[in-house]
């Protein structure tokens, strides 16, 4: 379904229209603007610093940024001039900021962390030989002034089982300690990338001039500005939102910065910003985003901030969305959502998790219904 939008400021494709409406009185009542549909900008990694800013020194539901103690392995993108390849580093104890990828892998791997090329890596990995998405998010990295990234490919050894278990285990820290999770929500692939220019989306109606008079002029003269018709944004049609093993880790973020098909988009626990685009609130927060106790270090008494109702109806929300998506082993049915269930576990103290349900909570969660447009006949 497509709305109509006022547009307050220039928009590529319009020529001498945007002259009309520059620095006119309505822009103040117009809340959108022109998407930019390149991505991979200096004044979008400005906005992004911009964003992170508000966040930090605003929300005050958000996490504080700060230096965290770096997962066993990440990846060294090198200084923001790109004058070192990227490499694997081991943690030896450092703390500091790093930034998360989330991302389809889309069948085997052209690269990853193998107990024979763990040595190989931490000297060097050339950015020729990074598929499309890892190299993006390296650039993303360096751009916004950053060193390290954690990405899952090349920081888990793939061929050992003991590192996987392990990792596994530590999958909600990382990604909750994460200062910004990176979602390649445009990729189907690891080979697709997510960093070239978007297409503009095919419109149903032409923009058009619309004459207004200012309330705030002296003159009844008329003035005029565009509207232009709006593309409506389908989260759930994103190839990274159908496939389960990527709903944790948005979750789990703190906050997120979203490539989507059309446009940069920002998620914390406060907000949700579109660079440029018409704005739009949660649809279903408890979904969309988990509250601001699941990432707080301890619950500092027995008693949840968060009441044992919301929990109970957050994992509710969370379960319907993990069955829309796809699994390509179905063995990690569990697994896929462990690190979601081992922080409600953490909410939930002296409750017992039961392999996707809740002892306390059994008996709702194994209620079922039939659609009333169903006929039910009993089998004898």
């Amino acid at each position: 379904m497509s709305i109509l939008h006022l547009v307050g400021n220039a928009y590529k494709g319009f020529g001498m229209l945007a002259d009309i409406i520059l620095d006119d009185p309505a822009a103040k009542y117009i809340t959108t603007g022109a998407v930019d549909l390149v991505v991979d900008s200096e004044g979008n990694y400005e906005q992004v610093q911009r964003w992170l800013a508000k966040c930090k020194e605003s929300h005050a539901d958000c996490p504080k940024p700060r230096k965290r103690l770096l997962p066993t392995r990440v990846v060294d993108v090198g200084p923001r001039d790109g004058s070192q390849d990227p490499k694997i580093h081991v943690n030896q104890g450092e703390r500091d900021y790093y930034l998360v990828l989330s991302y389809c892998w889309g069948g085997p791997q052209p690269i990853t962390l193998t107990q024979d090329t763990e040595y190989e890596k931490t000297q060097g990995i050339g950015m020729s030989a990074l598929p499309r998405t890892l190299h993006d998010a390296v650039i993303i990295t360096r751009s916004l002034g950053l060193r390290y990234i954690w990405i899952d490919a090349l920081c888990i050894i793939q061929d050992s089982p003991k590192d996987k278990e392990n990792e596994l285990k530590k999958m909600a820290q990382i990604y909750q300690h994460g200062l910004l999770t990176i979602s390649a929500a445009s990729a189907k692939t690891v080979h697709d990338g997510f960093l070239q220019e978007r297409k503009a989306p095919v419109m149903k109606f032409s923009p058009f001039i619309l004459s207004y008079c200012s309330p705030d002029s002296t003159t009844s003269e008329p003035r005029n500005i565009i509207v232009q018709e709006s593309h409506r944004y389908d989260a759930r049609s994103e190839p990274i939102n159908q496939r389960a093993w990527t709903l944790q880790e948005r979750l789990l973020s703190q906050r997120v910065l979203v490539y989507s098909t059309s446009q940069l988009i920002w998620q914390c626990q406060t907000e949700q910003l579109r660079n440029g685009g018409v704005a739009r609130n949660f649809f279903n927060p408890s979904s969309e985003r988990f509250d601001a106790a699941f990432f707080t270090d301890k619950v500092s008494s027995p008693q949840s901030p968060i009441s044992a109702r919301n929990l109970t109806y957050n994992w509710i929300d969370t379960i319907i969305d993990y069955t829309h998506c796809s699994l390509t082993f179905g063995d990690d049915k569990l697994i896929a959502i462990a690190g979601i269930a081992s922080e409600f576990q953490r909410l939930r103290a002296g409750d017992t998790y039961l392999a996707g349900m809740w002892r306390s909570t059994l008996i709702m969660e194994l209620m079922w219904m039939v659609e009333p447009s169903r006929e039910v006949r009993a089998l004898h």
